[in-house]
């Protein structure tokens, strides 16, 4: 039951990853989510842009709130990206620097770095990472499993057919030709 509950949930999965990819494709449109962190600070409200501010009852004295991490994820016509990043440090945009960035590409796929350091050789600032996948990988990793079960299940069912006109036993393939106890004397299942 669990099984077949998994392999409904990875379908439903491949069939949204397949349904996004060539609504994207088709129509040359963005889709993109995207989830923000405040750790600790007290958000009030949040405006129809999704800015979010730290206000007092009235609502007439708000601040501005930056968010600490970012979660991002969004769907082109040739990759799917994901990208996090964390805010180590509040400084202003203008006073840090970029470090350290490592750009890596392999068939389609990209794995980026990047980390923003204080200029004045302080702590680090912000710490970006991105990933990159090509469409092809989501939609091959989660229908592999469905397909295999269904390929498995189509087999089994050839099996069980060819082996009933043949007149051998269903599960193990015994020949049943002049049995008559009802039963296979190789495995014990019952035959029909």
């Amino acid at each position: 039951m669990i099984r077949k509950l998994i392999i409904g949930l990875v379908t439903l999965l491949a069939l949204a990853m397949g349904t996004l990819w060539f609504y994207v494709a088709s129509y040359r449109a963005n889709w993109r989510w995207q989830w923000e962190g405040y750790g600790d600070q007290n958000v009030t409200y949040v405006d129809r842009g999704g800015t979010a501010y730290d206000c007092d009852e009235n609502r007439t004295f708000c601040r501005v709130l930056k968010p600490e991490s970012t979660v991002s994820a969004e769907v082109f016509p040739h990759e799917v990206n994901l990208t996090w990043s964390r805010v180590l440090f509040n400084v202003a945009p203008p006073s840090y620097e970029p470090g350290e960035v490592v750009d890596r590409r392999f068939a389609g796929f990209r794995y980026l770095s990047r980390e923003m350091f204080h200029r004045r050789g302080g702590p680090r600032v912000l710490r970006i990472q991105h990933v990159a996948v090509p469409h092809w990988m989501p939609i091959v990793l989660f229908a592999a499993y469905p397909v295999t079960a269904l390929v498995r299940g189509l087999a089994r069912g050839w099996r069980r057919r060819h082996r009933r006109k043949r007149h051998r036993c269903v599960k193990c393939g015994y020949d049943l030709r002049g049995n008559v106890s009802g039963a296979c004397p190789e495995c014990g299942a019952e035959t029909e």
